[in-house]
């Protein structure tokens, strides 16, 4: 994963909660409101909509080469739409989820005419160090239809991410009423989890999941690796920033709601 991208209707309060929780290296788009924050390896882009949800996440590629990347995706029957700047295009899966597929260092690539340093204060230091995306999780409609679309790209020799790739399938057991993991976030009801496979992508994972009753198909998730902290501390600091905790069906994962109720998981690498 190089970047997520997500849209909230309030472009600076969003920033100011991920810097307190991230860290503040920050650029500004040059034309626009959008602004990226940097996760250790990879980033956040925050731009501004009516509603809050995810827009999209990236996959970077080494030795990207965006002529041949044209033509494997025709080879395999993939619609896929160019990004104006014409160094990067995009593909939506059978939910209409849309994934960005561009260079694997887009945060140097934002520098490039696109993005210029900003300066954000930050009073003392942020909740947790992130060192790179680990995961995103996406609801689908058909597990089998989403697991046949992203295999494509997983078997795609242009495809080559750092680490390389290969698709996992993941055993879980249902979570119980009263468990709690390691981050004392208790289930008032039992959680049982639906069929779910994960697509290891270099460092990252790619995990798809059929929707959950009461849910509707998207991106359900994303994850931030970040060095190691004190899940009680951490907690503390995150409720008084606004977000809300959450029980976390990975019990390795810190899971909370942002202050846009966009849900996010820290899980210390």
């Amino acid at each position: 994963l190089d970047h997520i991208e997500f849209t909230v209707s309030e472009v600076e309060k969003s920033l100011a909660f991920y810097t307190r929780v991230f860290g503040n290296v920050v650029m500004k788009n040059n034309q626009t409101t959008r602004r990226y924050l940097k996760l250790g390896a990879n980033y956040l882009a925050i731009d501004k909509a009516a509603t809050a949800r995810v827009d999209h996440f990236c996959g970077g590629i080494d030795r990207f080469d965006i002529g041949e990347l044209h033509k494997h995706l025709e080879g395999q029957g993939i619609a896929y739409r160019d990004y104006p700047s014409g160094k990067d295009l995009s593909v939506a899966d059978p939910d209409s989820i849309k994934m960005q597929l561009a260079a694997s260092n887009g945060w140097d690539q934002l520098a490039i005419g696109t993005a210029s340093p900003e300066a954000v204060q930050l009073s003392g230091e942020p909740i947790f160090r992130p060192l790179r995306l680990d995961r995103v999780l996406l609801n689908a409609s058909d597990l089998d239809e989403s697991r046949a679309f992203y295999a494509k790209f997983v078997s795609l020799p242009t495809l080559t991410f750092n680490g390389g790739s290969s698709l996992v399938l993941t055993q879980r057991t249902a979570l119980a009423a009263g468990d709690e993991g390691q981050f004392g976030v208790k289930l008032s009801e039992g959680l049982p989890l639906p069929p779910f496979l994960q697509f290891k992508v270099g460092k990252s994972f790619l995990a798809v999941r059929n929707t959950p009753k009461g849910e509707m198909p998207g991106v359900k998730l994303f994850a931030v690796a970040t060095q190691a902290f004190d899940p009680l501390i951490a907690a503390a600091r995150l409720e008084q920033e606004g977000a809300v905790m959450e029980a976390s069906e990975d019990p390795s994962a810190m899971q909370f709601r942002d202050t846009d109720e966009l849900v996010v998981q820290v899980i210390a690498a």
